[in-house]
């Protein structure tokens, strides 16, 4: 099985969003393909497709992990992904962070999976391994750099 990831910017935070459940790889990316927005409705949290304006996915704790801008990298001209610290914040508590009510689409790629079973036990501390151990190299496209990742959990 294979997840589809997706980092969204909102001001001074990185939101990474996992779908999973996809059979192929190509499954994923196409997903993470799709023009999409991450939408933030009082305590709830969803993926929206631009195309339609419906609804692709209301989101739980387990598929986001959230990572703040350091304070000593503000105001840095370039910040990379090792200027971010991990952010432990449930979805339920997003409103009261105002930089966590507006986001931006940044990155999206694909990444094989454990059991999904088996991923709903473990996912928060995986994805949040996943995010704290990504490629620090990718595509340049528009101005922002496009990560393609595959990542490995056996």
């Amino acid at each position: 099985m294979y997840s589809s990831l997706t980092d969204w910017q909102a001001e001074n935070f990185i939101v990474t969003v996992f779908v999973g459940g996809f059979h192929t790889e190509e499954a994923a990316a196409a997903f993470g393909r799709n023009p999409m927005r991450l939408v933030l409705n009082g305590n709830r949290l969803s993926l929206y497709s631009k195309a339609n304006g419906e609804e692709i996915a209301a989101l739980k704790d387990e598929q986001i992990v959230v990572r703040k801008l350091a304070d000593s990298a503000r105001g840095k001209a370039v910040v990379t992904d090792s200027d971010y610290q991990p952010f432990d914040i449930r979805i339920a508590e997003f409103s009261h962070v105002p930089a966590l009510r507006s986001f931006g689409s940044l990155a999206y790629g694909t990444k094989r999976t454990l059991r999904h079973d088996r991923l709903q036990r473990f996912g928060r501390a995986i994805l949040t391994r996943m995010a704290e151990n990504r490629p620090k190299s990718g595509v340049v496209c528009g101005g922002l750099i496009f990560k393609a990742y595959t990542i490995r959990y056996e």
